[in-house]
C-alpha cells in the first residue's frame, strides 16, 4: 500500500481506484465484447431447468462508483447495479472526534466493521485525493432491523420522492429513520399503521428542509444539506406543504389521493382504473357512514394515543386516513413486488460478478 499514500502518509483515493479499476476492466475484458463497452454474459438458472439467461452489461463511472447498466434479453428490462470501491475497518479501530460510539447493542450483534469511501470531486471541480467519507452500513442495517412497519414506509416515501421528482437522496431520507428510532423507544412505535407513520415521517421531512437541517446520525455536527441551495430548499418545501394539505383536504372522501403522489401519472391512471369501482374520485364525495363507535375505539386506542403528534389532523380525518391510506398502502405492494423480483434477478447477477472476480484472481482490498 505503499504507492497509495502521498509524501505526508495520507491514503490516496485516486491511486486506490485506479487499482480498482483496473481489476474491473480485466474482468470485463473476459467477457465477449459485441459493440463498444457492451459486454455478453451468460448466467445458469439456479433452477432445475438449467435455462442460459443472457445479458449485455455496459458500464461508466460517477464519481467514486462504477455503474453497471444490465440489460435482460430478450426483454430490454435495464437494472443498474453500482459497484463502490471501500477499504475495510473492524472494531476497536473506530473513527476519532465527534463521531457517535459504537454501542453495546452492536457490539453484541458483531457489527463491527465499518468503511471509508473515496469522496467524489466538489461541485467547483476541486479535488482533495486525501478526502475519504465514512459509512456505516453493517451498523445502520442492524439499527432499522425489525423495526415494524421501517422500511415499508421509507420505500414509499423513496417512491414520492421519485414519483413528485424531488431531488433528495435516499440517504437524507433514511437519516431521518434513523433519529427518530433514537426519539422513540416505545417497543410499539414502529407497530404503528403504516399510513400514520407515512403522514408522520412525511412531516419530518417538511419540518427538517424547513429548518434547513438534516443532521448526519453518525457526527450531529455535520448537516448533510449544508450544500443546498436556499431556492432549492424553499422549493421542496413549497412542494411537501402542498403534498401534505392535498392529502390532508381530501383524504376523508377519497383514498386515492395519495397515490396521485406516491405513483407516476401513467402509474396513477392503471391504478385508478383498477380502483374505480372500489373508491371514490375526490371530485365526487359521498355521505359518510356514522360509526361513531368505531372511531372512539380506533382514537383512544393505546397505539394512536401515544403517536400522535401536535401537528397531526383532527382525530376524525386521522381515522378516516388510518383506514384508507392502508387500503391504498396494500393495493401498492403489487408495484413493490415488482421491485423485490428485480432483487432477485440482482442477486443472480451480484454472484455471477463474484465468480467473474474469482476467475480474475481479485484480491479484496486489504485491512487497514
Amino acid at each position: 500500500m505503499d504507492k497509495w499514500r502521498d509524501k505526508d502518509g495520507f491514503l490516496l483515493q485516486s491511486e486506490f481506484r485506479q487499482w480498482v479499476e483496473s481489476v474491473v476492466n480485466k474482468a470485463l475484458n473476459r467477457l465477449r465484447r459485441s459493440k463498444p463497452n457492451c459486454y455478453e454474459l451468460g448466467i445458469q438458472d439456479p433452477d432445475a431447468s438449467g435455462r442460459l439467461s443472457q445479458y449485455h452489461i455496459s458500464l461508466k463511472k460517477s464519481g467514486p462508483a462504477m455503474t453497471f447498466t444490465v440489460t435482460m434479453i430478450p426483454s430490454n428490462a435495464k437494472v443498474d447495479v453500482d459497484f463502490v470501491p471501500v477499504i475495510e475497518f473492524t472494531h476497536p479501530k473506530w473513527p476519532a472526534g465527534s463521531v457517535r460510539p459504537l454501542s453495546d447493542q452492536l457490539i453484541k450483534a458483531k457489527r463491527t466493521s465499518w468503511f471509508i469511501v473515496p469522496k467524489p470531486k466538489s461541485k467547483t471541480g476541486d479535488a482533495d485525493h486525501t478526502l475519504w467519507r465514512l459509512a456505516f452500513h453493517e451498523q445502520e442495517r442492524e439499527l432499522i432491523n425489525d423495526r415494524g412497519t421501517l422500511k415499508p414506509v421509507c420505500r414509499l416515501l423513496k417512491k414520492l420522492r421519485d414519483s413528485c421528482q424531488l431531488n433528495i437522496a435516499s440517504y437524507y431520507l433514511k437519516t431521518l429513520f434513523l433519529w427518530e428510532i433514537d426519539a422513540n423507544k416505545a417497543p410499539d412505535f414502529w407497530k404503528m399503521k403504516q399510513s400514520h407513520l407515512f403522514m408522520h415521517m412525511l412531516k419530518i421531512l417538511q419540518q427538517n428542509l424547513k429548518r434547513g437541517e438534516i443532521k448526519y446520525y453518525w457526527d450531529k455536527h455535520c448537516n448533510l444539506i449544508e450544500g443546498f441551495q436556499e431556492k432549492h430548499k424553499e422549493n421542496l418545501v413549497c412542494r411537501l406543504d402542498n403534498i401534505i394539505a392535498h392529502i390532508e383536504r381530501n383524504v376523508s372522501e377519497s383514498p386515492i389521493v395519495i397515490a396521485e403522489h406516491i405513483l407516476t401519472k401513467e402509474e396513477f391512471e392503471a391504478f385508478k382504473k383498477n380502483c374505480s369501482t372500489t373508491f371514490p374520485s375526490p371530485s365526487k364525495p359521498v355521505a359518510a357512514v356514522p360509526n361513531s363507535a368505531t372511531k372512539e375505539a380506533v382514537v383512544h386506542s393505546p397505539n394512536l394515543q401515544g403517536f400522535r403528534h401536535k401537528s397531526d389532523v383532527p382525530c376524525s380525518l386521522c381515522v378516516d386516513m388510518s383506514s384508507k391510506l392502508d387500503s391504498i398502502i396494500i393495493a401498492l405492494t403489487s408495484v413493490q413486488s415488482r421491485v423485490h423480483t428485480l432483487e432477485g434477478r440482482i442477486n443472480v447477477l451480484c454472484a455471477d460478478i463474484r465468480s467473474i472476480r474469482n476467475q480474475s484472481q481479485f484480491k479484496s482490498a486489504p485491512r487497514v
